[in-house]
């Protein structure tokens, strides 16, 4: 009769007796019953509330004096552990918010509250805890926001009666404006990736109502690429249904391969002939495997030689690796030893085997320790390398791959011969290829980038280029950097979306990336052309737990950080790198400055001078 609706008489909240069931460091677990007085219905007739709604509920979260200012706190909603919202204090104010990422659905009271920036622990989302709106990649929906406010020393949230079972979902921004037919204003994409698509939101979240094509060569509309490597147990999801880009209008033309752009007629040409015109177009065909001349012919006509760039390439290879038993990887990238560490999660008798000329895999980019940490936990778990050796030739029997020859050399040998290897499955993993044909020679570097300004547009002013293909200059690394990494081309997009709008922003963004491979390693910056490294260690007496960071300086400056096992670290260290607060090296090695001391800085500074105007980053932003 009651359930859990609160009814206020006078200034006193009453009909809801708080029951704390258990509690942990900032989190609070209640269950949610009448009052006694309720319960035997006193007064009920006579009192008069001040009101009493029957579309929401107020919820006491917690007393006001449990929240410390800038931490969030976790309160479930119910009897559901996996319904909770997260509350928080900020500058005097209280705030509450879905208590999932709508990422990857994980919880964000592990999180990091930077002025009125919540970012999330696991692959840094940031959203305005104000509003609960999407501010910075990964991801396209935002957080439900409730309203939250303190009433005799409690926090009360307001939540709609529609909502108290699913506090923890997602929501689509409030900013989305609709097409509008007359308007003919007409911007292409070109690309169907976390670029391609980020824009095409940006656009209606900014406002425009004009005409919005996306064109993908794919046969399925935009996709999170990001599981392909990660994980086999199932295909790729969707980024949105198509519902979503019917109600905003924006036309997805799926295998529309784009043959050309013509800037002098301002017209797209696809392989199937149409021609599509376009006012402003925003290249993000981002990057192709790249597949050996010899293994692309053999791939042709045998079985079992698969890549997994695709939506397409994850589906054909996830249905043949659950019936493998030897399955032989080429090239130890990040995609190559996430999908040797997929392949032993889900089919732990598949015998994995990856193959790679490099002695030292991700040494460039983590450095010496955490490189070696992560091979470490594939060796763990059963995974075999053959390092500093290329493949010879792949056996085939009956149309099929059966085996793997590469040339190995003993340890009391002088010369190298030959070793086979049994191979039921072949996956490369050899790099990626940009795809910029489709470009106009004169905006191409000579590597086939795309050379682009601080706002993402190149010398041709409606012509912009995100993710992949980009070539920009980082003010961090300071020089020209290209980056194949999803967060950095959502944000990408994000930025080019609003400057085809001629709104200003430049990408400054320190870039981040993710990598799970039986240890989950997080990175920030730049690490390519360091010329010092130093790496601060947690040991926990296993490659499994044992923590890590490493510093890269180059010409004296940090330009990037790698975490492994070092919960919250990349957080605040991209914040440090992004606010110029990290140590010089000598105090590295002094052991005057450590990840702690550094903490401390970005937790005694200003959030960035776009939104406080105290000159934090420069003016960069």
């Amino acid at each position: 009769m009651f359930s859990s609706r609160l009814i206020r008489f006078s200034s006193r909240i009453i009909g809801i007796r708080r029951i704390q069931t258990s509690q942990s460091s900032y989190q609070s677990n209640y269950k949610w019953i009448p009052s006694a007085a309720l319960i035997a219905g006193v007064g009920l007739a006579t009192l008069s509330p001040m009101w009493c709604e029957d579309n929401h509920q107020d919820i006491i979260a917690c007393r006001e004096d449990e929240l410390i200012e800038g931490v969030l706190k976790k309160v479930q909603v119910g009897n559901n552990p996996e319904n909770f919202i997260v509350v928080a204090k900020v500058n005097g104010a209280v705030y509450a918010v879905s208590g999932k990422c709508p990422h990857y659905f994980l919880p964000l009271n592990p999180g990091y509250l930077d002025g009125y920036t919540l970012i999330c622990p696991f692959h840094g989302a940031q959203f305005d805890i104000r509003t609960g709106e999407l501010i910075g990649a990964p991801g396209q929906r935002s957080l439900q926001s409730f309203e939250a406010r303190i009433s005799n020393g409690n926090v009360v949230v307001k939540i709609p009666d529609s909502k108290v079972d699913q506090v923890s979902g997602a929501t689509d921004s409030r900013r989305l404006v609709k097409r509008d037919p007359a308007n003919n204003t007409s911007f292409v994409i070109i690309g169907g990736g976390a670029a391609g698509q980020a824009a095409a939101e940006t656009l209606r979240k900014e406002g425009f109502t004009g005409k919005i094509t996306i064109l993908t060569k794919e046969t399925i509309l935009p996709y999170d690429r990001v599981p392909l490597s990660k994980a086999f147990k199932s295909d790729a999801s969707l980024l949105r249904d198509q519902s979503f880009y019917d109600e905003y209008g924006i036309e997805v033309k799926t295998g529309a391969a784009v043959q050309q752009i013509d800037n002098k007629t301002k017209k797209i040409k696809l392989e199937s002939k149409e021609e599509v015109p376009y006012d402003k177009v925003l290249v993000a065909t981002g990057a192709a495997a790249r597949v050996p001349g010899p293994l692309r012919r053999l791939a042709a006509n045998v079985e079992g030689i698969y890549t997994i760039r695709s939506a397409a390439d994850h589906h054909k290879f996830r249905t043949q690796v659950s019936n493998a038993k030897d399955v032989v990887i080429f090239g130890s990238s990040f995609l190559g030893l996430e999908a040797a560490a997929s392949i032993k999660r889900s089919n732990p008798e598949v015998n994995v085997t990856v193959i790679d000329p490099d002695d030292a895999p991700l040494e460039r980019v983590f450095g010496r320790e955490i490189a070696q940490q992560i091979l470490q936990s594939h060796a763990l778990n059963g995974i075999k390398f053959v390092l500093g050796q290329s493949a010879k030739e792949v056996k085939t029997a009956e149309g099929r791959v059966s085996g793997v020859v590469y040339m190995h050399t003993e340890m009391i040998e002088t010369k190298p011969r030959e070793k086979e290897i049994k191979a039921d499955l072949v996956l490369i993993a050899t790099g990626a290829e940009i795809q910029t044909n489709l470009v106009p020679p004169s905006l191409l570097n000579a590597d086939g980038s795309v050379k682009v300004n601080a706002h993402l547009q190149t010398v041709d002013p409606y012509i912009f280029a995100a993710g992949d293909i980009a070539s920009f200059y980082s003010w961090l690394s300071e020089k020209q950097e290209r980056v194949e990494h999803w967060q950095v081309a959502q944000d990408q997009g994000k930025i080019a979306a609003s400057n085809m709008l001629g709104k200003g922003p430049i990408y400054a963004s320190v870039p981040f990336f993710w990598t799970n491979q039986f240890l989950n390693v997080q990175f920030a910056g730049f690490s390519s052309g360091h010329d010092f490294t130093y790496t601060e260690t947690r040991e926990e007496g296993s490659p499994l737990k044992t923590g890590r960071i490493t510093y890269f300086y180059k010409n004296g400056r940090c330009t990037g950080v790698a975490a492994v096992n070092w919960p919250g670290a990349i957080i605040r260290l991209r914040l440090a790198l992004d606010r110029g607060l990290m140590p010089a090296k000598e105090e590295l090695t002094a052991k005057t400055a450590s990840y702690e001391t550094i903490a401390q800085k970005v937790k005694q500074s200003s959030p960035c001078a776009c939104t406080q105007k105290k000159g934090c980053c420069g003016g960069r932003k």
